[in-house]
């Protein structure tokens, strides 16, 4: 079953290096907020939701906190393979996960301590049209969902989020819900938030 996560709460999500790692799937999922429309001379209103394009983005970061790779819209896949972007969702209405980013862990180089996730709201100003969203962690092998993030702070005047973090530790691989607001509409904008963030 998998674990609901609140802020600041973490999983171990693979085991040591000496076991077999498994490759996980991070999904971005996110709903339209329905608006009240009153149109032309107050006919034909209704409600209606507006597309909105959201964009996850996966940082790789190594022990000195610099960043030495990343994958998002404009480059699907990671120098290294070990991370794939499934592809840009430019209208947030895809049943379930929006948008869905691999990280095969076995193939991630020893360089390679934090992943951090971002999310950037790039159609739009803020995240006022965005509902439940949320990031779940699936063990991509077996298909088991291992833990679920729902992001209340999505919803708000802001234009980013960082989601959480994966980190090298003793025990293997941990997640870390961080759900951290700030302001930029791609992960450049936001990267000293991010850098500050990394243990």
């Amino acid at each position: 079953m998998a674990v609901a996560l609140k802020k600041g709460e973490e999983i171990t999500v693979g085991k040591p290096a000496t076991d077999s790692l498994p490759t996980l799937a991070f999904g971005l999922g996110w709903d339209l907020r329905t608006q009240e429309s009153k149109g032309v001379l107050g006919i034909g209103g209704g409600k209606r939701q507006r597309a909105v394009d959201l964009d996850a983005s996966c940082l790789l970061f190594d022990a000195n906190k610099q960043l030495v790779d990343q994958v998002w819209f404009q480059q699907y896949q990671s120098k290294c393979g070990a991370v794939t972007h499934t592809g840009d969702n430019k209208s947030g209405d895809a049943p379930g996960a929006d948008e869905v980013i691999h990280v095969n862990l076995s193939r991630l180089p020893k360089e390679v301590q934090t992943l951090v996730f971002t999310v950037t709201c790039f159609s739009e100003l803020n995240f006022t049209k965005i509902d439940n969203a949320f990031i779940y962690v699936i063990d991509s092998v077996d298909n088991q969902e291992l833990a679920r993030f729902d992001l209340a702070e999505a919803g708000g005047d802001h234009s980013a989020l960082i989601i959480g973090k994966l980190r090298r530790s003793a025990d293997g691989w941990v997640f870390r819900a961080i759900g951290h607001t700030g302001d930029g509409h791609t992960f450049l904008k936001i990267l000293p938030q991010v850098t500050a963030l990394i243990d």
